[in-house]
C-alpha cells in the first residue's frame, strides 16, 4: 500500500462520515408512533405573576404524513411560583391537549417543526390573597397553544429537542390567561 492509497482510503473515510446523517433517513415516517417526554421552565405572562418554576409533560403522536403528525400532550406547569415564610404560593396548569406538529426536514438526523393544539387546561392553585391573572381558584378552561421546536434524531429512532410554547385560554371573568413553556424533550419512535 502506497501512501497515495492510504490518502485516498482516508479521504473516502471522511466524505462517508460527513456524508453518512444524509444517507440514513433517522426521522420519523409515516405511520410511526413518537412518544416525547419534556421537562420545560414555564412562566405566566400576565400579571401578579410571580417566578416561573418547571413543567413536566409527555407528548405521544402518529405522524399521519412524513411532514403532519397529530397527537396528545399531557403535563403539569407550575407558572408562578413564591416562597412566603412558611408557605410556597404557586399555581400549577395541567394542560390536556390535542396538537398538530409540522416537521420540515432541512436535512440529516435534523428537524424543525411548528405545533397548534387546543384543548383542555385545568388550574390548580395554592396561592395566598393575591390572584395570578384572575384566578384564584380551580377551574377547567378550553384553550390552546402554538410553539416551534427542532428535534435532532440519534441511533435511528432516539432523538432530543427543543421547543417553545405559547399557552392561552379565558378566564371566567372575561380576560385571558397565558404562559410560555421552553421545554428540552427526549423522544422515541415507535414502529
Amino acid at each position: 500500500m502506497n501512501l497515495t492509497f492510504k490518502n485516498a482510503l482516508a479521504v473516502m473515510f471522511l466524505v462517508f462520515i460527513v456524508s453518512a446523517p444524509s444517507i440514513t433517513h433517522a426521522q420519523a415516517q409515516k405511520d410511526q408512533f413518537i412518544i416525547d417526554s419534556g421537562i420545560s421552565f414555564t412562566q405566566a405572562t400576565v400579571t401578579q405573576a410571580q417566578n416561573g418554576l418547571v413543567g413536566l409533560d409527555l407528548q405521544a403522536y402518529k405522524m399521519l404524513t412524513n411532514n403532519i403528525s397529530l397527537g396528545f400532550e399531557a403535563g403539569y406547569d407550575v407558572v408562578s411560583f413564591k416562597k412566603l415564610d412558611n408557605y410556597y404560593s404557586r399555581l400549577g396548569v395541567m394542560p390536556f391537549i390535542i396538537k398538530s406538529k409540522y416537521f420540515v426536514n432541512p436535512g440529516g438526523r435534523f428537524q424543525i417543526h411548528a405545533t397548534v393544539g387546543g384543548g383542555l387546561y385545568i388550574t390548580n392553585p395554592h396561592l395566598d390573597i393575591v390572584p395570578v391573572g384572575d384566578i384564584s381558584s380551580a377551574k377547567t378552561l378550553y384553550g390552546g397553544s402554538v410553539g416551534v421546536g427542532f428535534n435532532y434524531w440519534y441511533l435511528l429512532i432516539q432523538g432530543i429537542g427543543g421547543e417553545f410554547e405559547y399557552h392561552f385560554f379565558p378566564t371566567q371573568d372575561g380576560s385571558t390567561f397565558s404562559y410560555f413553556a421552553l421545554r428540552l424533550n427526549f423522544s422515541l419512535i415507535k414502529f
